[in-house]
């Protein structure tokens, strides 16, 4: 039975009041006309944080809709392995690594992006504009899957009441308003919040289900007698076979070092938050996910035969657990995707500002200027993404995947910028575009060479043209080796 509407209504309406008062003293505490104040917190951003901030944002609606479907469908074995993977091993490696690499550039030059950290490294403003604009194409279907989700939710809690495009606006206006006027301390302080709450409500939504299910031995009985195939290799729907495995784990190795509004957090704060971040994120990806997997399993048992399995989230709600829980769990959806929703915003419009607009196109504008054209270029971006995601797809999670590998297309000239001295623009060019022009033209037409999804072949032929292309170039100038910059922190 759905929840009721002035239930609802008054959730939304005490939640955005919190957020947009944090907007507010957010914007309070922002410099005026400064766009390092306004875009990287003046580089003060707290270890804690940090954590916070790029955790909530790395996961989003994807987890408690998308993740918690796939799950549904898929089975627990491969899902939550290629989480755990992702996140936890290369995801924090890859920040203790090259993240460190990337602050400590930042802090030495300045840098209020990744693609200005390319631009420098590679002697090219190509290799900045191309990155930046491809990072925008490939971020538009991440942040797809936040507005899906949450008007997914809000469709199936209220039988239709608050429908799917309703939804998508709704929320699209209440991430810009808190965004715009705070800047990334707006982004990063709702990101404490909303992280707190994405893990509180995955934990009560899973203590409901095993409470249903008889208590734990209860849900242990259920699911290995009525789901057995989802707690075993390759899973009930036979995805995960080796091929089908890396399908998946190959794309997403990278999106925690390659996603803009990811890395963008590696120049917000000190060097201790870089280190804080590695391993906390660790421990946020397993309690988060943890909860989430056992509860879409248990769901598959109550409910066997949902007819999309995007749909377990919102039937658990208003099916076992009680309208006041289900209230603060539908914040922990909306919490998963504005903390996403926010950085993406922010981050992919002031690449756009900085590296096309001041760094290539009209190098004298003032700060007050590029502000502006931040904001102006979050309100085009919303629409982009809102006249995209009309459509609902079936699986929302297949959106990150198709966005996490193409993100990945990226990955060699990120990591050569700070790795790998021998690295050339026409390297990097060749790579981030042919490999993402493989991955589109693959997807489009639904080709799998070699039975091999398409994120693998484009993050492959990536790799393979940064290499040959950079032996086969002259090599980038001394001057700009990023790898050899020290910084104290």
């Amino acid at each position: 039975m759905a929840l009721e509407i002035s239930w609802i209504l008054a959730t939304i309406v005490i939640y955005i009041a919190i957020v947009w008062f944090i907007g507010y003293m957010a914007h309070k505490a922002t410099k005026k006309n400064d766009v390092v104040s306004y875009v990287v917190a003046d580089r003060k951003l707290s270890p804690f944080v940090t954590l916070m901030t790029y955790s909530a944002t790395f996961f989003s609606a994807y987890m408690m809709i998308g993740y918690a479907g796939y799950t549904y469908a898929n089975g627990i074995a491969g899902t939550f392995g290629f989480e755990m993977f992702v996140t936890v091993f290369t995801g924090s490696l890859l920040i203790i690594y090259v993240g460190y690499k990337f602050w400590s550039a930042a802090q030495a030059r300045g840098y209020i992006s990744s693609s200005e950290l390319l631009r420098d490294s590679y002697g090219s403003t190509w290799v900045a504009i191309v990155a930046t604009l491809l990072g925008i194409m490939w971020i538009v279907p991440h942040s797809m899957m936040q507005y899906q989700g949450i008007a997914k939710l809000l469709d199936g809690l209220t039988g239709g009441v608050i429908p799917y495009l309703w939804g998508i606006a709704l929320f699209a206006v209440v991430a810009f308003v808190y965004t715009v006027a705070g800047g990334v301390r707006a982004v990063a302080w709702t990101d404490v919040v909303q992280g707190t709450i994405m893990i509180v409500v995955a934990f009560l939504v899973m203590g409901f289900v095993i409470n249903a299910l008889g208590g734990f031995s209860g849900y242990v009985n259920a699911v290995q007698t009525q789901a057995p195939a989802h707690l075993t290799f390759p899973g009930p729907s036979n995805l995960y076979t080796v091929v089908g495995y890396l399908s998946i784990i190959i794309p997403f190795v990278f999106q925690p070092l390659c996603n803009p509004q990811a890395n963008q957090r590696f120049f917000m704060t000190n060097k201790r938050g870089i280190k804080y971040t590695a391993f906390g994120f660790a421990i946020f990806s397993f309690l988060y996910a943890l909860p989430i997997t056992i509860f879409a399993v248990g769901g598959k048992v109550l409910f066997p035969n949902l007819s999309a399995a995007d749909s377990i989230t919102p039937t658990i709600l208003t099916s076992i657990v009680p309208p006041i829980v289900a209230l603060i769990a539908m914040t922990g959806v909306w919490s998963a995707a504005l903390s996403t929703i926010d950085s993406q915003m922010l981050t992919l419009s002031s690449m756009f500002s900085r590296d096309i607009l001041k760094n290539a196109a009209h190098p004298k504008i003032t700060a007050k200027g590029e502000i502006l054209s931040i904001r102006i270029f979050m309100v085009i971006y919303i629409l982009i993404v809102f006249f995209f995601s009309m459509t609902p797809v079936p699986f929302i999670l297949t959106l990150g995947i198709l966005s996490a590998a193409g993100v990945s297309t990226l990955a060699p000239t990120l990591l050569g910028s700070v790795l790998w001295k021998r690295g050339t623009a026409a390297g990097a060019l060749s790579s981030m575009i042919v490999g993402s022009a493989v991955l589109l033209t693959l997807q489009l037409t639904n080709t799998k060479l070699l039975g091999w999804a398409p994120g693998v072949w484009g993050v492959i032929v990536s790799f393979v043209l940064y290499f040959v292309v950079s032996l086969a170039t002259k090599p980038r100038p001394e001057s700009t080796e990023i790898h050899k910059q020290k910084t104290k922190g």
